[in-house]
């Protein structure tokens, strides 16, 4: 009777961490966690960007609008995730920021992002950091950040259509 009731607990513990495994985990705010933490993703609201971070790759993206309520909370998840990618970066690390509007809150914590991306451009020197803009207003966003921080902006000029 007791080894079927351990043959019977060691099948659920492996299903149980079976489904754990495949399936990504979600965060309260909308990040899930894919291939045990080597991607990271939110969708996009009207008050928050679209997230898509994969180490494989070494890139990183934002898109959308970011005026969260909490924006240190928002990008909580992203900076930790952040901080695990600059153990072991790709020799090529790609940011692309491609928002149409961005609150002073966020932009602290881009700052504190392209901050980190400093660090890893000092050991390495394939990190690029693209600015993907419509009007002179991010234009000139991008173009300031820039300028305090010692990583090089790409900036592509995109038309949207409504």
């Amino acid at each position: 009777m007791n080894i079927i009731i351990i043959v019977i607990a060691s099948i659920l513990v492996v299903l149980i961490v079976y489904f754990f495994s495949i399936r990504p985990a979600k965060s309260n705010l909308g990040y899930e966690y894919h291939e045990k933490g080597a991607k990271l993703s939110a969708k996009g609201t009207t008050r928050t960007p679209s997230v898509l971070c994969d180490k494989s790759k070494g890139t990183i993206e934002l898109r959308g609008r970011s005026m969260p309520e909490n924006s240190y909370e928002f990008y909580r998840p992203l900076e930790k995730w952040v901080d695990e990618y600059i153990l072991a970066p790709q020799p090529t690390t790609q940011m692309t920021i491609e928002l149409q509007y961005f609150n002073t809150g966020s932009s602290q914590c881009l700052v504190s992002l392209f901050k980190k991306m400093e660090q890893i451009h000092k050991d390495n020197e394939g990190v690029v950091i693209n600015w993907i803009y419509e009007d002179e207003d991010m234009l000139t966003s991008g173009r300031d950040l820039e300028s305090i921080i010692n990583v090089p902006f790409k900036f592509f000029e995109v038309q949207y259509t409504n």
